[in-house]
């Protein structure tokens, strides 16, 4: 996903709102739903969408596995595909084609890679955002608000539906440019082995740049799973 650098004001009306609040956050509220999937029966998961955006439509491929392996693979339809691999939290590279490297890439730009994970952030947000807790702002549109922490310790900002518990949004500091808000929408849901998951996702950058995902095939513990190796 291609991120453009725009700065529109009024997307950090809410920011500046919230952040009021979190002077008054519940310290005791760690969990932010007990929706959170049992992901000790889960070592990976590759999750396939085809995607829209105000640049031209594009197929999104995510392999990723429980203990922080993640490949990304971006194929769009007038431009070679954007892939990259994230060993770990530290390290990370960008490839070409045929799976060579072409750079190696700094945290934020494995941040970026990580947040294209969008089912495992819903299902399991701790392993995401840390320190998550209660803003204890009660109920506001059928929602309840949590602050957390990413890992350079900007805040992220998480919405649940509180009849179903599911997150419906979150937004967060773009790693690539800390002066720009993302915000992430679950849309719609989906039945699988491990119960509802997203079906449709969209994340609005600068208030008008919508990227839409819609999941058309997700396979949780792949016996063929493979990472690669550098």
């Amino acid at each position: 996903m291609h991120y453009q650098n725009k700065h529109i004001m009024k997307s950090y009306l809410l920011f500046f709102i919230l952040i009021t609040f979190a002077a008054c956050i519940n310290q005791t509220t760690t969990e932010p739903s007990p929706r959170i999937a049992p992901t000790t029966s889960l070592e990976n998961m590759i999750a396939i969408a085809n995607c829209s955006s105000p640049y031209g439509n594009y197929i999104s491929e995510v392999h990723s596995t429980m203990f922080g392996y993640t490949f990304m693979r971006h194929t769009y339809d007038d431009s070679p595909p954007f892939i990259g691999v994230v060993l770990d939290s530290m390290t990370g590279y960008l490839l070409d084609s045929t799976l060579s490297i072409t750079d190696t890439m700094n945290t934020k730009i494995i941040e970026m890679i990580k947040g294209h994970e969008f089912i495992w952030i819903a299902e399991a947000p701790t392993r995401y955002i840390y320190n998550i807790q209660s803003m204890e702002m009660g109920d506001t549109n059928g929602l309840a608000y949590y602050i957390g922490d990413d890992r350079f310790g900007n805040k992220v900002f998480l919405n649940y539906h509180i009849s179903s518990q599911k997150l419906a949004s979150f937004f967060f500091q773009n790693p690539l440019n800390p002066a720009e808000f993302i915000k992430t929408h679950y849309v719609s849901w989906q039945d699988s082995e491990i119960g509802e998951i997203p079906k449709e996702v969209h994340i609005i950058q600068n208030e008008k740049d919508t990227f839409k995902f819609v999941y058309q095939e997700v396979r949780f513990n792949d016996v063929n799973f493979e990472e690669l190796a550098f």
